[in-house]
């Protein structure tokens, strides 16, 4: 499932990443000594190779430097490196491997937002790809607007609450523009390869866009 939605969001790309090797996420995996969550050995699959999507907003880890650091699988960091990324041990062995991330200040994890990880691998990837696009414009936009917005023009990549509800940024989709919305800053962003069709979604909306 994840991957035939990877599939599609490969599609507001020029360039589609080369994989990596299924076999060289299993010798990572040998490497450490436990099992990596299918949706992080997806990411690694569709986007390991491409510094420039791992880079774009989160910073991501080589599938090299993945490692385990601080009793967590640590794979990155939050934006302008400020907290490492990972999903402890524990929560690895549990039913629910949620995403945390690591305080120097405090010294512990703490929830990133993501209570199931295909949740934010898939998010956050839409997410990196959308700080690619060429065009980008942002609008504030409340919760509820949001959902009416979604109901009445764009639509989920997935329906399930997993994806929906599961992280703080959610991904939609309209007419070959890409969208993230920012539940937390209720911030609505969309990005395109044509700036016409953010203008004409403008106009259909009647709405007011920041270009970025």
């Amino acid at each position: 499932m994840l991957q035939e939605m990877f599939d599609e969001l490969n599609k507001y790309l020029i360039e589609v990443p080369q994989k990596v090797e299924i076999s060289k996420i299993n010798q990572k995996e040998k490497q450490l000594g436990l099992t990596i969550p299918e949706s992080m050995k997806d990411f690694y699959e569709y986007y390991g190779s491409d510094g420039t999507i791992l880079n774009a907003f989160y910073i991501f880890d080589k599938l090299e430097n993945v490692c385990i650091e601080n009793k967590a699988l640590t794979f990155g960091y939050t934006h302008q490196k400020i907290n490492r990324l990972g999903v402890t041990l524990e929560r690895l062995n549990s039913k629910f491997q949620s995403i945390s991330f690591f305080s120097e200040e405090l010294h512990d994890w703490f929830s990133e937002g993501a209570v199931f990880p295909e949740s934010f691998f898939f998010n956050i990837a839409a997410w990196q790809i959308l700080n690619l696009l060429p065009a980008v414009v942002r609008m504030e936009l409340k919760n509820d607007e949001f959902e009416k917005l979604c109901q009445k023009k764009f639509e989920f990549f997935n329906e399930d609450k997993k994806y929906v509800k599961g992280y703080k940024i959610i991904a939609c989709k309209y007419n070959r523009i890409l969208g993230c919305y920012l539940r937390e800053d209720e911030e609505l962003y969309l990005g395109t390869q044509d700036d016409e069709l953010l203008e004409n979604l403008k106009k259909e909306l009647e709405m007011d866009f920041n270009w970025l």
